[in-house]
């Protein structure tokens, strides 16, 4: 299945906010979720249905929604599950 990439205006601000290595480091990761979203851990209790990625000390959450992956939070570990 060919999965499609949706960030919300949030999350986009958030991406742009990282410096450039932090940034293309994390495009990297999109692309490995757009192959197998299903291959990230899924996370429990109030983010059941949300996935994460892990890019260095940040957190790439994101949920599946039939052919769309919609990246909902990029923030650094010590915020992200606040």
């Amino acid at each position: 299945m060919i999965y499609k990439l949706q960030l919300s205006r949030k999350t986009f601000d958030a991406l742009n906010k990282l410096d450039r290595p932090k940034k293309e480091e994390i495009i990297k990761v999109f692309d490995k979720i757009l192959k197998d979203p299903f291959s990230f851990k899924p996370l429990k209790y109030e983010l059941k249905g949300y996935y994460r990625a892990r890019v260095g000390k940040y957190r790439v959450i994101f949920r599946i929604d039939n052919d769309i992956v919609y990246i909902e939070v990029i923030e650094h570990r010590k915020k992200v599950y606040r």
